[in-house]
């Protein structure tokens, strides 16, 4: 995946290096950190119609059928899902790559200590396409599936965060996060997209952050391969 005013990652970045740092980081961040946890509150994908959504309040979790990919996301309490620790959520989608595409969710950032990241995510059909918006402590981030940083902005304090992607069939990407822009830019090609992903990072989340799209990539993977 590359912008269209030219930026190319490198066909040579190590893709084992990446992955061993992202593990390495994953596990750190699991041993130094039990307090991360997120409230995940909604999620809705539209196509243009919504073609899936859910907001936790049914006490039952597979209305959509979401996957477990990673750790042990708890019970959904009220109408939210405690998301916490390393636990990645998947949802499979099959999406019309002519039509525009709006991924949301909110986050209710219940314990959230710096250092941790929550993000979306949403997975092209071919290998290596990844979009994931993250959010930390009063930022939040958009990355592609190399790693590579597409935007970034720091975001005024609040206990909720919305979190919101486009695509269009141009190739044409918003993302923002509680109204604040994050990026707004051309790709050369995503899509159509095959999946949205949730997942929560414990501090220290900076060294997870530079492999989290090859960890969620490599988890997908696994997990679509156990289904099959």
């Amino acid at each position: 995946m590359r912008l269209h005013s030219g930026a190319v990652s490198s066909p040579q970045r190590s893709r084992s290096l990446v992955l061993t740092l992202a593990l390495l980081a994953v596990v750190v961040g699991l041993q130094t950190a039990t307090a991360t946890e997120i409230g995940l509150d909604l999620v809705l994908v539209g196509n243009p119609e919504i073609i899936a959504g859910d907001g936790f309040d049914n006490g039952i979790f597979d209305t959509p059928p979401w996957f477990v990919v990673s750790g042990s996301p708890g019970p959904e309490a009220g109408e939210t899902l405690a998301v916490h620790n390393g636990d990645f959520i998947y949802l499979a989608l099959t999406t019309n790559p002519k039509a525009n595409l709006i991924a949301f969710s909110t986050m209710q950032l219940t314990d959230f200590p710096a250092g941790s990241l929550a993000a979306m995510l949403l997975f092209g059909d071919q290998d290596g396409e990844l979009l994931s918006l993250g959010v930390v402590p009063d930022a939040a981030v958009l990355t592609d599936g190399t790693g590579s940083t597409l935007g970034a902005a720091a975001l005024p304090p609040s206990a909720v965060a919305n979190l919101l992607l486009t695509i269009d069939p141009s190739g044409a990407v918003l993302a923002s996060v509680n109204d604040v822009p994050i990026f707004d830019g051309a790709l050369e090609a995503f899509g159509p997209v095959t999946g949205l992903g949730i997942n929560v990072v414990p501090e220290p989340a900076t060294l997870c952050l530079l492999g989290l799209g090859c960890v969620a990539m490599g988890l997908r993977r696994r997990l679509l391969r156990g289904r099959g």
